[in-house]
This record gives C-alpha cells, sequence and structure tokens, in this order.
C-alpha cells in the first residue's frame, strides 16, 4: 500500500463521523494542512483545519447540534473552531477555489488537501514528494515576505520533524528574521512559545537546519540545558505558557545568533528581564552572589546551572539555607539605617562563600 493510499484510509476513520450530515449538505469541504502532514510523519493528529464553502451554514450547524464552539476574526479571515473531547476542528471559508486556496499557504508539507466528498487527496506530485521526503519548502516565493512569522513557523517544523530545507527556501528563511523586526510582537510571541516548549535538542536541530554554520555552538549547550532540569523551579511559568527554562533556551539561541529575544521573538517585559539578568552573569562567584542577593536563589541557581553546570548551580542552591538577622545586627553592632544593609550583605556574603567552596 503506497504512503498516499494508506493516509487517505486514515483520515476517513479520523474525521469526526457527527460531521456527515454536514459534509451532505456543503457544495466543497476539504482537510488541510497540519492533519495530514502529521499522517504523513506517523503521527496521530488531535486537531483538523477544514475548508468549506459557506462558514455560515457550519456556524448553524454546530448551533443546531449543541456542539460548542467560538468565532476567531484572524488576518482578515473568519475562523470558526468547534471543540470535540479533546479534539478540534477549524473551519474557514473558501476564497474562490482550491488552486487560489492552496496557493496562499505556507509550506508544500502543509499544503496538501483532502477532498471529503470525494474521499481522496487533491493529487499534488511535489508537495506528496515533500512529504515523504521531508522536505521543507515554500509554496510560493512570497509566502516570507507577506507573513515572516513563517520563519519561525519554518524553525519549529525543522526541528520538531527533523526536516531537510530546501536551498531556495533556506535563503528566504534567512531573509525572513530581518522582517521580523518589523512584526507586532504578540505574533512572534505565540509561535516561539511553541518553539522553545521543544526539547532543546528539536530547538537546536530547528535553529541549526536554518542556520547550519551555528549547529556544533547551539549543541554544545545541550548538556547544560539539560542540567537545568534537575531543578523543579525551572519549569515554574514566567508567562503563560513559557517557563524559565523556555527562556534558558532561548537566551541561548539569542547568544549564538546574535538576535535580541525581544525584537525577534517578540518577548515581554518579564521575558526580557530574566534573559537580561543572564547576560550580566558570569561563573565567578561575585557574579552568581550578586545576582542570588538581588534577584533571589531561582534566579542564582538557573543561571549556574545553565552558565557553569549542575556542580556550581549545586553549591549555589546551599545559600538558600543562609539567614541574618537586621535585628540582631543592630543590637550587635550598634548601627542603623543603611549601614545595617551594608554589614548584612557581607555578612550574608561570607556564610555563602564558605557553602560555595565547600566540597
Amino acid at each position: 500500500m503506497s504512503k498516499k493510499v494508506e493516509v487517505e484510509k486514515q483520515i476517513k476513520t479520523l474525521i469526526p463521523s457527527l460531521f456527515k450530515e454536514l459534509w451532505d449538505r456543503e457544495e466543497q469541504v476539504f482537510l488541510v494542512g497540519g492533519a495530514i502532514r502529521d499522517l504523513y510523519f506517523g503521527i496521530t493528529p488531535a486537531d483538523f483545519d477544514f475548508v468549506v464553502s459557506d462558514i455560515d451554514f457550519v456556524k448553524s450547524f454546530l448551533a443546531e447540534k449543541g456542539i460548542r464552539f467560538f468565532t476567531l476574526e484572524k488576518n482578515h479571515f473568519t475562523l470558526v473552531r468547534a471543540i470535540l473531547s479533546g479534539k478540534t476542528a477549524d473551519f474557514t471559508e473558501l476564497k474562490n477555489n482550491i488552486e487560489t486556496d492552496v496557493s496562499e499557504r505556507d509550506f508544500t508539507i502543509n499544503a496538501m488537501y483532502f477532498d471529503v466528498k470525494k474521499g481522496m487527496l487533491v493529487e499534488n506530485l511535489l508537495y506528496e514528494a515533500d512529504l515523504e521526503s521531508k522536505v521543507l519548502r515554500l509554496v510560493s516565493e512570497d509566502a516570507i515576505k507577506k507573513d515572516p512569522v513563517r520563519s519561525l513557523r519554518a524553525v519549529r517544523f525543522a526541528g520538531a520533524f527533523d526536516l531537510t530545507v530546501e536551498a531556495y527556501t533556506l535563503e528566504k528563511i534567512k531573509k525572513g528574521f530581518y522582517l521580523l523586526l518589523m512584526v507586532p510582537n504578540e505574533r512572534k510571541y505565540e509561535e516561539s512559545k511553541k518553539i522553545f516548549s521543544m526539547p532543546f535538542e528539536k530547538v537546536a536541530g530547528g535553529f541549526s537546519k536554518v542556520f547550519p554554520e551555528k549547529r556544533v555552538e547551539l549543541f554544545a549547550f545541550s548538556d547544560a540545558v539539560n542540567g537545568c532540569f534537575k531543578y523543579k523551579k525551572m519549569n515554574k511559568e514566567v508567562n503563560k505558557n513559557i517557563s524559565y527554562i523556555d527562556l534558558c533556551k532561548l537566551f541561548i539561541v539569542s547568544t549564538v545568533l546574535h538576535k535580541n529575544g525581544d525584537a525577534v521573538f517578540g518577548m515581554g517585559e518579564k521575558e526580557m528581564r530574566f534573559i537580561e539578568i543572564l547576560e550580566g552573569i558570569d561563573c565567578s562567584f561575585d557574579a552568581l552572589f550578586n545576582a542570588f542577593y538581588k534577584q533571589g536563589i531561582s534566579v542564582a541557581v538557573f543561571a549556574a546551572a545553565l552558565l557553569c553546570g549542575s556542580d556550581i548551580a549545586g553549591r549555589v542552591l546551599r545559600w538558600s539555607s543562609v539567614s541574618v538577622s537586621g535585628d540582631e545586627i543592630m543590637e550587635k553592632y550598634g548601627v542603623k539605617g543603611k549601614k545595617v544593609g551594608e554589614i548584612k550583605r557581607n555578612l550574608v556574603r561570607e556564610e555563602c562563600k564558605k557553602l560555595y567552596e565547600k566540597v
């Protein structure tokens, strides 16, 4: 059985049967993009994207059947999202014809269409070949220019699916990183969160497919990032759906590629504050202690684990036991005001130094 025939067979069993009446009453219905791509790559999809001839009828059908849904206005078109017990089904309206719709998609691996009415994939030999060979190729030469965020999406796909990036596409993706400077932060941020939530090997793999000259540098940090995972607080969210460990990955990528986290990846104030702290720390005791005293134990440990290794991070973690009372300093030294703070800092530093050097 060919891959195409196998995928067609899987699609027929996966498409929710409760939509059968909808398919019968719509003139044209196509399953598009990601679900087909995932099946070619051996992944069972949880999300389905459909293009239909009448989006208003879809809304009335969903309401009639009591299926929960909501409507989004996205990039000048209406998207209807239905929620189906752990799965989602997105519906958009066919603009002119299927050829026009295909031409506006990003990459060939996302541009295969399944004609639901006919029960078969719409034939495109190039797109099928790219899926079977795992090649990332732009659908059109101006796809990145139309939406530079596709450069970030390319990194995610290349890393997640271990794709080979076609030469012309690679050139356009790299140019897209400069165009990202003009894209609103919220759009870059959403895509960046998806990239940096992946295991670091896939993050480094994705960026090294686009910037092959940086491959060795990127993967050199794998052990450092993996060492961070032993500290549970690394998984604490800085902002919704982005954790400290994700920002450590971003910090490494930004450093290796010489690209700003806010300008290229759309990071906000909370994220950039942590990244800037990492940028200001080295592996010396003084740098780590300063971070600890100003920002708290978590930041110092994260920085040490990432930049200096888990052994140093383990030593820094001991500082959490250090406690010096301001009241005791006033009583013992007979001082007040700023002088209390100065003495306290020096005493904490001495205790931290002892614990740091203790093997």
